[in-house]
């Protein structure tokens, strides 16, 4: 074939084939693989912006998280208190009873249970039945976190029964279990307490 038996037209026809394919091989080869590198940097920059944003928030989430660790041991420290030791049993039954009786409360069961020891203390269940009014019972209860920092609630209940008192008042049975953290007998006898 002579390009000079082509007429304009088909030369014009060629020189447009011939960019054509030089236009798709240079973008096959050249412009094709920078297109896919600059949609990889902006994938891998979106990401990075990801990965910032999740560090900023575990920064701020451990941040949180120290301030309330912080705030928990001050809190520790401030109600610490000198256990006593198991041998005053006797002594915190008592006191137990005539907490009840202040509040208001009717008991009709103090019973303790057995000791379970642990590494530095012994913790003693305490069981407590009887009744009175709602308001005697949150009063109660209101006061024994208050006085006994080594006492903690384990089991309550509030049987339905109920009959008036007084002439007006409803009254209710309850039912609450407590655990004393008292120093067990050996380590009493040595130590004198425990901060």
């Amino acid at each position: 074939m002579n390009i000079r038996q082509l007429s304009p037209k088909q030369i014009d026809l060629l020189g447009i084939a011939v960019v054509v394919i030089a236009t798709v091989v240079v973008f096959v080869t050249v412009l094709q693989p920078l297109l896919a590198q600059r949609l990889a940097r902006a994938d891998q920059r979106q990401q990075m912006a990801t990965q910032r944003e999740h560090v900023r928030e575990m920064e701020t989430a451990a941040g949180q998280l120290r301030a309330h660790l912080e705030r928990i041991e001050q809190t520790v420290a401030d109600a610490e208190a000198a256990l006593e030791p198991s041998r005053h049993l006797n002594q915190r039954v008592a006191a137990l009873a005539s907490l009840a009786e202040e509040a208001g409360l009717e008991l009709t069961e103090i019973q303790p249970g057995r000791a379970v020891a642990g590494m530095r203390y012994e913790v003693l269940p305490i069981q407590l039945a009887g009744s009175g009014t709602y308001a005697d019972y949150a009063r109660f209860l209101h006061q024994l976190s208050a006085q006994f920092v080594d006492v903690t609630i384990t089991t309550m209940s509030l049987q339905g029964e109920s009959r008036e008192r007084g002439g007006r008042e409803r009254v209710t049975g309850f039912r609450l279990t407590v655990q004393w953290h008292a120093l067990p007998p050996q380590t009493a006898s040595t130590e004198g307490g425990v901060r």
